[in-house]
């Protein structure tokens, strides 16, 4: 998704009509939110005359990189330290079982 966005944003810079009527036909394109979808639309009706800047779909473009950095295993993911509050729930989880063990 992220390469394919990265083309939608390189054509609507680039203004290029047809390429940007192509991207959209495809499967994911039939998935951008609405008001990206609109822009590119937009952008390619006006063609290389237009001044219309993709802020939009850049913007998206930029979420959705954000998004997948995130995952579990994508590169450049570094995984979080456990919480205090999960650390003090494991040891209250262990309590009730080793009070049990101890009051036989």
């Amino acid at each position: 998704m992220i390469t394919w966005l990265e083309r939608l944003a390189a054509a609507l810079l680039a203004r290029d009509p047809e390429e940007i009527h192509r991207l959209l036909g495809e499967t994911d394109g039939r998935t951008l939110p609405p008001a990206v979808r609109r822009e590119a639309i937009a952008i390619a009706r006006e063609g290389a005359s237009g001044r219309r800047t993709p802020i939009q779909a850049l913007h998206h473009l930029h979420r959705t990189r954000q998004l997948h950095e995130g995952l579990p295993g994508s590169p450049g993911t570094v995984a979080a330290p456990p919480s205090a509050s999960a650390d003090h729930r494991s040891r209250n989880e262990r309590r009730p079982a080793a009070e049990a063990a101890g009051r036989a």
